[in-house]
């Protein structure tokens, strides 16, 4: 995929390029015991037609060229992304609860967050 001017996505060779879509109905159980595996949810497809403002995925649908597109992973580094952030995001928002104020603050300025301004009792 590359990014062109205005914001428009380009897939190299549009018809028969591979896209995948999120597909929370589908489900593959790895073993009997736990949940659904979460990559099995995006689902191989082909784009097959184009028009000026999107590309048509088989029967998934169409596919924005421009701005966000969601449920869609317009490349495999999109989808392995989605996946260790899914994996990943709930154990560090663990760690991240139990870490000590001089963490947090280290951790607050990485992310850029600025805590509002203390009101005056006033």
């Amino acid at each position: 995929m590359v990014e062109t001017e205005g914001g428009m996505s380009e897939i190299a060779n549009s018809i028969g390029a591979t896209v995948w879509r999120f597909d929370e109905n589908y489900r593959v159980y790895k073993n009997k015991h736990g949940g659904p595996d979460y990559r099995s949810h995006w689902r191989e497809c082909r784009i097959t037609a184009e028009t000026t403002r999107s590309w048509i995925a088989g029967p998934y649908g169409k596919i924005p060229k421009r701005g966000d597109h969601d449920g869609w992973a317009l490349s495999v580094k999109e989808v392995d992304d989605d996946v260790w952030a899914k994996d990943t995001r709930c154990k560090i928002v663990r760690l991240v609860e139990r870490c000590d104020v001089h963490t947090l603050r280290n951790i607050a300025n990485i992310i850029g967050y600025k805590p509002p301004a203390a009101e005056s009792s006033g």
